[in-house]
């Protein structure tokens, strides 16, 4: 990256004799440069450059209005006489400062020491694993945001190895307006040392290496930490371990009594964590339902997923009891609800299962995500029954009937790569008011529910209110029996309005024209079935 060209102080251009846009009042220019600034980019001289070539008025604006360079970012290639600089034309306001290590001088450090009493946010990022070789630390009094994100890429035989404690800050001050604390692939007891009760965000993520006890913590200690956050707002855990369950580092943590954690002001819960960890968090975390809604494709819950060499994979099995654990919040356990706040009632449901042992499951309020959980590396003990059947029917068990399951409309069952040769026969019971189903590449689901009838005893009809049916990547090899089931339905009474057919196979015009005869409406994609 060029260095940034210094600018010198010119003479201030009064706005009077100026005429144009150029002449607008000093106010009005500062909000105008405050709405031109990519407030993600950390470096004043980048900011400004622009600005400072319209004219000598707006350049002299920019020079000398503080809260414009106030934004301080050191890299390798910054020069040392521009950070002088920035630092007199920011004058005394607080400083927002960003840190690239491990290649940053020691002279800009240095230079940069005195000023951090008035640091106000704080990045440090480093690509490299090993500890930042600075040892003083300093007094950071209006310190509001400190984020700390050094490189995860440790080897895998790192037993006793000391892991990267956060620098400069010194651990030995109030931090009384502390509100966002980040820290990635940092010792846990460093991180730990900047808990405070005012914190509004918390984002941790450990280190995948479990062979040293610094670099983790027991779910104990960290729910009992969690006890002193009243005002904690998000909360984002990555790499949450169960120690206990590793005899080389069990030692170091002894069990304890895992207390209850109300955090009344949370809004906002990411975790991705060892699935016995994963358990017990969720059994004693006690939030708001908010905090459960998500508006975003993206899991809120993770479980599993780590590396071999990190040793959790003796955790496969553990799939049942970490979705119960998230299935029990979706009902209503340990979640504060009030008349303005309280969980969605569930009218969608997706399970998706991906071919690297990944199953999704994503519930949906009038198609607007608002909860969605990951297992990654579920282990299928019975070897006839595939990945999607399998989370499926932990849906039927797991998640309580009533008032979920009941008020269920849209069911999609989904297998990404591997075709689902299987079927759960619990799903055709446990949907009493299902009226959409949708199957991608589910063939057995697809068979069993076309043979799921019986002399025209209406009580075996599956998804007696289903008016909507969609099958994606299906073979119909049994064509006769589908159409035998959809007349059942017509005869029944609760015929299909919808049949929509993609990328399929085995199907020709004649086929669908006998569906035509049982269904309100067939939309097939001819050109893409075979």
């Amino acid at each position: 990256m060029s260095s940034p060209v210094l600018l010198l102080p010119l003479v201030s251009v009064p706005p009077r004799t100026v005429n144009g846009s150029v002449g607008l009042p000093t106010e009005l220019l500062n909000d105008t440069f405050r709405l031109l600034f990519d407030s993600s980019e950390h470096d004043s001289w980048f900011r400004m450059r622009a600005a400072s070539q319209v004219c000598r008025y707006w350049r002299d604006i920019v020079l000398h209005t503080p809260y414009l360079w106030q934004d301080l970012h050191l890299r390798d290639a910054t020069p040392l006489p521009a950070m002088h600089t920035q630092l007199v034309r920011a004058g005394s306001i607080p400083l927002n400062v960003a840190i690239d290590f491990p290649n940053i001088p020691d002279s800009h450090i240095l230079t940069l020491a005195p000023e951090l009493h008035r640091a106000r946010s704080l990045h440090m990022i480093s690509s490299d694993a090993d500890p930042i070789n600075w040892d003083h630390t300093y007094s950071t009094p209006l310190l509001q945001d400190l984020h700390v994100v050094f490189s995860e890429d440790v080897p895998y035989n790192a037993f006793g190895r000391s892991f990267p404690i956060i620098p400069l800050v010194s651990t030995n001050q109030p931090l009384r307006l502390l509100k966002h604390l980040t820290a990635h692939g940092v010792a846990y007891s460093s991180v730990s040392a900047f808990f405070r009760p005012t914190l509004r965000s918390l984002s941790i993520v450990f280190t995948r290496v479990i062979m040293s006890p610094t670099s983790h913590t027991t779910l104990a200690s960290f729910l009992q930490a969690l006890q002193g956050m009243p005002v904690l707002e998000e909360l984002s855990v990555t790499g949450m371990i169960y120690p206990e369950a590793f005899v080389f580092i069990a030692a170091a943590f002894p069990a304890a009594f895992l207390p209850m954690v109300t955090l009344p002001s949370l809004r906002r819960i990411f975790l991705h964590c060892h699935g016995r960890a994963m358990v017990d968090f969720l059994h004693h975390l006690i939030v708001p339902a908010r905090a459960f809604i998500n508006r975003d494709l993206s899991p809120t819950f993770i479980a599993g997923g780590f590396p071999a060499s990190s040793g959790l994979h003796p955790e496969q099995a553990i799939f049942p009891d970490a979705f119960a654990a998230v299935a029990s919040k979706l009902a209503g356990d340990n979640v504060i609800q009030t008349e303005s706040d309280v969980l969605p009632v569930t009218d969608e449901l997706c399970i998706r299962a991906h071919d690297v042992q990944i199953v999704d499951i994503r519930a949906s309020k009038g198609s607007i995500p608002f909860f969605s959980y990951q297992h990654r590396d579920v282990d299928v003990r019975d070897q006839d029954q595939d990945l999607l059947v399998y989370a499926a029917h932990l849906v039927c068990e797991c998640i309580p009937a009533a008032p979920l399951l009941a008020g269920v409309r849209t069911l999609s069952l989904q297998s990404v790569h591997q075709p689902s040769p299987g079927a759960c026969r619990h799903l055709f019971r446990t949907f009493p008011s299902l009226e959409r189903l949708e199957l991608d590449n589910c063939q057995g689901t697809f068979e069993e529910l076309a043979s799921a009838i019986d002399d025209g005893n209406d009580v075996a009809l599956p998804f007696p209110h289903l008016q909507a049916l969609s099958v994606t990547r299906i073979a119909f090899d049994q064509s006769t029996q589908f159409v035998a089931y959809l007349q059942f339905r017509r005869d029944a009474g609760h015929p299909l309005r919808t049949l929509k057919i993609r990328s399929c196979q085995n199907l020709v015009q004649e086929d669908v024209e006998v569906f035509q005869a049982h269904v309100g409406e067939v939309d097939w994609d001819e050109d893409r079935s075979r």
